[in-house]
């Protein structure tokens, strides 16, 4: 009987440590808005929506007992909204969805949740909850999993830690209070500034010395209040104030001007009762200072522009669903929803049926495999992405909630890396080769983007040569703006000034920090800093926009580079070579990024060019051609002794000097072997890191693999990096030389190549050889997608993705998809090409 079954059922309540996933199907993105709700299993904690439900009890035919979630939302009554102002919880730390955190769920509708205990075999029944007959062990279980936190809520928090604990002012204690007026404040609200000329009503404080009331700050671009609290106080220069809405009996937002901070009042409640006020009987009525930091946050996140698509009709079905912005994951987004248009890619995981869930041993979020599969599912079958018109035809239809939440599958395959991990912004096209990287892990992996290119260095002095062929995912052309004869004078000198602008912005910063110490000192507001500055902040310059053909990017890249120094292994000394690069292969799929930073005495700045012609390309120009017969070729290194001999009388010499001998062989062989311009060089190169380093051996460069290319690890020769250092940072950057310079001058550069030369090691002896695989055909693609960059610095900003769908364009913008009649073809970050005789085969 039913009865006796509940009685021998022996389920556990979840623990503070047990993961309880409540919001969401962990193998669609099912939630208990969805039809049919989640089915919550109360063994696992794990929960499915009613597509899976029967896949899981297929795979564990034990688990058999269920909570099933339903919520269903309606608007809040007018009497509720009132209500809610009174019971806003109270805030105690700064987090999202943690216990004592912002909910983030003040809007305007309400969600009836309704619960039901679902049994599977052998008595396939439901019982509404609550229910009498539910014996008491059980309803603890169930109790204690309904009033569990979420996952994902679990998981999701403040990207920083801005709940930092607020120091007890120093003058609480002999706090001065008068009050000759005998004024007594509203325990209520009816609170309006008293100021004569100000109507504001919210954000109202309370001078705890004289019981005036004002409101409070203007903000940096002109929202807020008006000041009158912060002018009161400069004119009589008492120390603390309490913002009037924020006082419960267990919290309130006490600032000292004295002290220019957030503080805690010890005496509080004896200060509020001087005015006449009972915290004790005291409620929220004004967001507190946590509250409205969080806002901030959200609307940041959440409120991007349009860009392109303010009049694009909004797109429903297969492939056009969007993904949902969780905090900063907009280069996440547009990365995901291009890959997800490659066919193969597309194919190799889109599987309704779920099959990889057999495979998977445990949580299935730790699958990369399952959560690219999870993925595709959801952005290709259109479930995700319904016209709520269509939808809503049925009367008994649940309302949809298009666009899917990536926060698993960011948390997969973000791993530890140190970047991708957090919830700042990203560089897109890193995430690309980065994700590329990460799946390449799975077994029968599409390599639609591998190509390889050929180097050719050419020996000046001897005419040798040597060819290098170098895999590569990504074709990262330059910006060639000094083609564009009208604006190239103009845009040298924008970069110039404008890398000004940014060098005075870092001067203004220490300025105005030193000027709020001094304020701080004197015992003044320190906030007092910003207005007495803000006259001499650098402004920022309007762009200069050059205008460039994409066919010069290619030609410039591809170009006979400048001759540079190297070691010929013909002359066995350092001699001037130069590079000729050229396409070996030519992938499926090519994805062409433009550098749109250059870097301004160590300052970058973006390049705002318009790029014509980006919607095909003709690479035949740059094909690799068969190597000429009389052509010779540079030693192999297995030809090449351990080192280069030097005079053994020229080392002597120098070292009597007080050199050691690693710097000296490193002189000479920088300088051709002269010993005075070795003396010279060594006394010029005195500070750099690995002089007195031994020089690399042969076996010695056989020993690491580094993820760096010869023609960048060139690049950077050609801005005096040693290669030591070039190889450490380009496989630091995942092979791009913007990156790897801002690494090269970072202050742990040193301690992150250490570790990097441990890891390499250990590595080395576990790692099995896999082969890449390199399509090829015909030279020449048509353009299917691209991500472009809305911003104008580089860690800031919203990344957004056009693709082609089925013959027309399309904008993704993050949950958001529309049509779109005129891409911005000529300012994208990230093109991807489809090879044209793909169509053939």
């Amino acid at each position: 009987s039913t009865e006796n079954f509940l009685n021998e059922l022996k389920l556990t309540k979840p623990s503070r440590d047990t993961k309880v996933y409540k919001d969401e199907c962990m193998l669609s993105y099912d939630t208990p808005h969805s039809d049919g709700g989640l089915y919550l299993c109360l063994t696992s904690f794990e929960g499915y929506g009613k597509t899976y439900l029967e896949l899981y009890t297929k795979k564990y035919p034990k688990r058999n007992v269920f909570l099933n979630i339903k919520k269903i939302v309606r608007p809040k009554t007018e009497e509720e909204k009132e209500e809610e102002k009174e019971k806003i919880q109270q805030i105690t730390e700064l987090a999202i969805g943690t216990e004592g955190g912002f909910q983030g769920n003040e809007n305007e509708e309400d969600v009836d949740t309704l619960y039901s205990l679902v049994i599977l075999s052998p008595l396939n029944k439901v019982i509404p909850l609550p229910d009498k007959s539910i014996p008491e062990s059980l309803q603890e279980v169930i109790d204690a999993t309904i009033n569990h936190s979420s996952a994902s809520k679990e998981d999701r928090v403040m990207p920083v830690n801005l709940s930092e604990p607020v120091p007890i002012s120093k003058h609480y204690n002999d706090l001065l209070q008068m009050n000759p007026e005998n004024k007594t404040i509203p325990m209520h609200g009816g609170w309006k500034c008293e100021d004569p000329n100000c109507d504001f009503t919210n954000n109202l404080w309370l001078c705890l010395t004289d019981g005036k009331i004002y409101c409070g700050r203007r903000n940096w671009d002109g929202s807020g209040a008006n000041n009158h609290m912060v002018e009161h106080i400069e004119k009589m220069g008492y120390p603390l104030v309490v913002k009037l809405g924020s006082i419960t009996p267990k919290e309130a937002d006490v600032y000292s001007y004295a002290e220019g901070c957030m503080v805690e009042d010890p005496k509080l409640d004896e200060h509020l009762t001087f005015w006449g006020l009972d915290r004790k009987k005291m409620v929220k009525t004004d967001k507190s200072m946590k509250e409205l930091t969080i806002e901030v946050q959200f609307r940041l996140d959440s409120q991007m522009l349009d860009i392109h698509s303010k009049n694009g009709k909004v797109a429903y079905g297969k492939g056009l669903t969007g993904l949902n912005n969780i905090g900063n994951t907009c280069y996440l987004a547009s990365t995901m929803q291009v890959l997800n248009h490659i066919p193969s890619i597309k194919k190799r995981f889109y599987d309704p049926d779920m099959s990889i869930f057999f495979e998977v041993e445990g949580n299935p979020n730790d699958s990369l495999e399952l959560m690219m599969t999870k993925m595709t599912n959801g952005l290709q079958s259109g479930k995700y992405s319904v016209n709520p018109d269509d939808a809503m035809q049925d009367d008994n239809a649940v309302p949809p909630r298009n666009g899917i939440n990536p926060q698993y599958f960011k948390a997969n395959i973000a791993g530890n890396h140190p970047d991708f991990k957090t919830a700042e912004q990203q560089d897109a096209e890193e995430f690309f080769q980065y994700a590329l990287s990460k799946l390449s892990t799975l077994t029968d992996m599409p390599t639609e983007f591998n190509f390889k290119l050929e180097t050719k260095l050419e020996c000046v002095t001897s005419g040798c040569v040597k060819y290098v062929e170098e895999p590569s995912q990504v074709l990262s052309l330059p910006i060639p703006v000094e083609n564009d004869v009208d604006s190239a004078a103009n845009f040298q000198k924008y970069v110039l000034e404008q890398a000004q602008v940014e060098r005075e912005q870092q001067v203004w910063d220490t300025k105005l920090k030193s000027l709020k110490d001094k304020l701080k000192e004197e015992g003044k507001d320190e906030q007092l800093a910003y207005d007495m500055m803000e006259e001499k902040r650098p402004k920022r310059l309007e762009p200069v926009c050059p205008t460039v053909s994409m066919k010069d990017c290619l030609a410039t890249y591809f170009a006979t580079s400048e001759p540079f120094e190297f070691f010929s292994s013909a002359l066995k000394r350092r001699s001037n070579a130069v590079r000729h690069q050229s396409m070996k292969t030519f992938p499926n799929y090519l994805a062409v990024k433009l550098n749109r930073y250059v870097l301004s005495g160590y300052t970058p700045v973006k390049i705002m060019a318009h790029v014509t012609n980006t919607t095909s390309l003709d690479l035949s120009p740059f094909e690799s051609k068969s190597a000429p017969e009389n052509e010779k070729l540079l030693p192999d290194d297995q030809e090449v002794d351990e080192g280069p001999q030097f005079d053994a009388q020229i080392v002597s010499n120098l070292m009597d000097m007080g050199f050691t001998e690693n710097a000296v062989k490193r002189a000479l062989l920088a300088t051709n072997g002269s010993q005075a311009q070795a003396c010279e060089w060594i006394i010029m190169h005195m500070e750099d890191p690995e002089l007195n380093m031994p020089l690399p051996t042969k076996s010695a460069k056989q020993e690491l693999k580094f993820n760096a290319s010869d023609s960048n690890i060139a690049q950077l020769a050609e801005m005096g990096v040693p290669k030591e250092r070039s190889e450490i940072a380009l496989h630091l950057a995942n092979n791009n030389v913007e990156v790897a310079m801002g690494i090269l001058f970072s202050d742990d550069f040193d301690a992150r190549a250490a570790a990097l030369r441990e890891e390499l090691s250990k590595a080395k002896a576990t790692t099995p050889k896999t082969e890449v695989v390199y399509s090829t055909g015909k030279p020449s693609y048509s353009l299917m997608g691209m991500i472009s960059h809305i911003g104008n610095a580089v860690n800031i900003g919203h990344y957004v993705a056009h693709i082609n769908v089925a013959g027309k364009w399309y904008l993704f913008n993050d949950s958001k998809v529309t049509e779109c009649e005129k891409p911005p073809f000529d300012m994208g970050y990230l093109y991807f090409y489809k090879r044209n005789d793909l169509n053939e085969q």
